[in-house]
């Protein structure tokens, strides 16, 4: 029950439903019988990351931070690897540059070296992206949320993999690279057309209209 708990995140997310989810995990976080385990930490994790969702800061990180101390006594290269990834996710939320960086690459080092954690290495990828372009340092951020996308785009994850194009159309609409932006945005479009991910088909929509507003082409900035 608790593992399927943990893989609802995605959904949860993205329908906007932590608000129903956090007593959910905050009980079994509680009911949990033993404290020193793989599970118990991705449950701070993901219950972290759902105060952050919810913009409980300060308990988001307390149980991050948790989590990351649990890894180091129970030895876990996974929990160190997500307890990374969610610091960096975390501290991207709160325009941390310093701290950003450093768990995103710390995330992003141990997800190269370990096999099987492609996920994990989308996400610091997409994180490291996000924050780069917040600094204007658009050549670095290009270069991540490119290797972000063909990291979601080999799992077949079409939420992740639009997420991350719509972000790199973002940054090039910065550079005034239009043509390259348009056609990340049309791309992100495709492969969320069958979806029902409707936050992010209404910000592929806005993307678009700036970008044609950028090009003074206002009757498809209207239409968009």
């Amino acid at each position: 029950t608790v593992e399927l708990l943990l893989q609802t995140f995605d959904f949860s997310e993205s329908g906007g439903y932590w608000p129903e989810w956090i007593p959910v995990l905050e009980k079994a976080l509680a009911n949990a019988p033993k404290r020193k385990t793989l599970l118990h930490g991705r449950i701070q994790n993901r219950l972290g990351q759902l105060y952050r969702l919810d913009r409980r800061i300060q308990e988001a990180e307390e149980k991050h931070n948790e989590a990351l101390a649990l890894a180091d006594k129970i030895a876990s290269d996974e929990l160190l690897l997500i307890s990374y990834t969610c610091l960096a996710e975390l501290k991207l939320t709160q325009k941390n540059v310093e701290q950003t960086r450093k768990f995103g690459k710390l995330g992003l080092a141990l997800a190269n070296a370990l096999p099987g954690y492609e996920r994990m290495e989308g996400f610091n990828n997409f994180i490291l992206g996000q924050i780069e372009d917040y600094v204007g340092n658009h050549p670095a951020a290009v270069q991540h949320l490119k290797e972000a996308g063909v990291v979601w785009q080999k799992l077949e994850n079409h939420l992740y993999w639009a997420r991350s194009l719509q972000s790199l159309g973002a940054v090039y609409i910065k550079i005034n690279k239009y043509e390259q932006a348009e056609k990340s945005f049309a791309t992100a479009g495709q492969i969320l057309k069958t979806t029902t991910y409707i936050k992010d088909h209404a910000s592929i929509l806005i993307n678009l209209a700036v970008l044609f507003f950028r090009q003074e082409k206002w009757s498809q900035a209207e239409e968009a």
